[in-house]
């Protein structure tokens, strides 16, 4: 199953057969057959033929639309899945204080943990000062007794990271510490861009099992945020998007002549985009060691999104990916 980009501006996706083809002009530019199809993300000026919102609705195929520079704007997604009794489940445990807890400690604890590991990979002393900060605070999300305690851990261990962040960086670019709303350096806005690429990868595993990717258990209801999306992506920041970030970076495949700034803000020019989404499909298909054996990135996302729907049905604890 693949993801299908699309960076070029001025494009349109019409279907063929039983394949979408995006086009520019009179030229062809791509085929993707639908039976490999798990979502689509559009960058910017990008149109959509009726048939093809038609197909992706009936077959619920996610379709995120982002801004040319990569900030979610939207999504398209199908009809809800036939499981009905999952997503009660899912609302029922969602009200559940317990199980909400007790889910938060374990999604923060292995965020954490798969942070400190890929520090480890690149050559961080875990046994200095910052590891044993980082520790701690990981030991002290254990004791906590409400959502809002973690929150507030993971916002401290965030800003502890980051500001160590660039320390890692052949070229730091301006990087001093994490800025979203906008990014305003090159590495904040290739950290974006990574997430939002992340986040819409796990939207579609949640959407294709049936999961209301609205309900969250760790993020706070929010009028149109897809907050168990958010929950599914902890886990992979470090390892998929941090990691990423740094090698590109470091190794000089994304320079600084790659930003420039229009309009006030800061952006990623076109090729490096496709350099960086490129890299990210390929990171997606990284081979890893997981707990039960090797398998890509991509299927352990999968795996995670599965391993939460067998929470709710046992009632249970979920088990976190964990970064080795």
């Amino acid at each position: 199953m693949a993801m299908l980009y699309v960076t070029e501006q001025g494009s349109r996706i019409v279907r063929e057969g039983y394949a979408l083809a995006v086009w520019k002009g009179q030229e062809r530019l791509f085929l993707q057959p639908m039976a490999t199809l798990e979502g689509l993300v559009l960058f910017g000026r990008v149109e959509l033929s009726n048939a093809v919102v038609g197909i992706l609705g009936r077959y619920g195929i996610p379709c995120a639309f982002v801004s040319s520079d990569g900030r979610f704007k939207a999504a398209l997604v199908g009809e809800p899945g036939k499981n009905v009794l999952l997503r009660q489940r899912q609302y029922e445990l969602a009200s559940d204080p317990r199980f909400r807890l007790d889910f938060a400690r374990r999604l923060v604890t292995a965020k954490v943990q798969n942070t400190v590991r890929l520090l480890q990979k690149r050559g961080f002393d875990a046994q200095g000062v910052l590891g044993e900060r980082l520790h701690n605070l990981k030991r002290s999300i254990r004791g906590v007794q409400n959502l809002d305690q973690i929150r507030g851990l993971e916002g401290s261990f965030a800003a502890l990271y980051f500001s160590h962040f660039a320390t890692l960086l052949k070229n730091p670019m301006g990087f001093a510490r994490r800025e979203k709303h906008p990014p305003k350096d090159p590495i904040n806005i290739l950290l974006s861009l990574g997430y939002t690429l992340l986040f819409n990868t796990v939207f579609a595993f949640v959407c294709g099992r049936g999961l209301d990717p609205h309900r969250g258990f760790y993020h706070d209801l929010s009028y149109g945020h897809p907050a168990l999306v958010s929950d599914l992506t902890e886990e992979f920041r470090a390892p998929i998007v941090d990691g990423l970030v740094l090698t590109l970076v470091n190794r000089e495949q994304i320079r600084p002549e790659h930003f420039a700034k229009e309009e006030g803000r800061m952006r990623l020019s076109r090729d490096a985009l496709r350099t960086f989404v490129t890299a990210f499909e390929a990171r997606l298909n990284t081979v890893v060691q997981t707990g039960s054996g090797r398998m890509p990135f991509r299927r352990i996302i999968q795996e995670q999104v599965q391993e939460f729907c067998r929470s709710l049905a046992r009632r249970g604890e979920y088990r976190p990916f964990i970064y080795r």
